[in-house]
């Protein structure tokens, strides 16, 4: 991750917080049309200011995701190309005339990771903030490798093996998105501890 990208990220995040936001209102109907579904009245899981997430009207483990946020949908999709347990799995996408994003996703059950997005990003640019997730992710297995690290796990009581490898894993699937042109700098609420991995459910700004 380049600190100068994050740096302006935060910039574009800071914008988008400044600004009141309506929550979207969806036609259910063309969104079950789009997806070849039967129409059906669909049961709202979470709703914010640029996707709502309905349970699946017949499968008990997929999702029904519609977001106008183009380049969330645009990543999830490119980003299957990983076939990451670290991303969620999408099924089946297509786009609204509005260009609005429909999509059938696995449904991720856990707490958001522990993290917030400046601390994830301080876990993977190091001290010195010129560490990639490539590099971050050798380094936190190693103990004594990043004492900087070190400290930030030990402080939240997180400094164990189990949570580094999961780490370094998630670090190894940033370096791969970043390979496809995805960079990801909102990580706060995107990410889902299922226990084994972190999943990124969201790759919108």
């Amino acid at each position: 991750m380049r600190f100068k990208k994050w740096i302006e990220a935060v910039d574009v995040l800071a914008q988008k917080a400044s600004n009141t936001f309506v929550k979207q209102k969806w036609n259910t109907d063309s969104i079950l049309n789009a997806l070849g579904l039967s129409p059906v009245k669909l049961k709202t899981i979470n709703t914010g200011s640029f996707a709502t997430v309905y349970q699946h009207p017949t499968d008990p483990s997929k999702v029904i995701k519609v977001t106008s946020d183009k380049a969330d949908g645009r990543r999830l999709v490119k980003a299957q190309q990983l076939h990451s347990p670290n991303v969620v799995r999408i099924h089946q996408s297509t786009q609204l005339p509005n260009g609005s994003w429909v999509l059938i996703a696995d449904f991720v059950a856990g707490p958001s990771m522990p993290y917030t997005s400046n601390t994830l990003a301080a876990l993977i640019n190091g001290k010195t903030m010129m560490d990639d997730p490539a590099a971050a992710a050798r380094k936190i297995v190693q103990i004594g490798a990043s004492p900087f690290r070190e400290q930030i796990l030990a402080k939240m009581g997180r400094d164990n093996n189990i949570e580094r490898q999961k780490l370094a894993e998630l670090f190894i699937t940033l370096s791969r998105l970043e390979k496809l042109g995805i960079d990801m700098f909102d990580f706060t609420d995107n990410i889902i501890d299922v226990g084994k991995y972190y999943v990124i459910i969201d790759m919108g700004l």
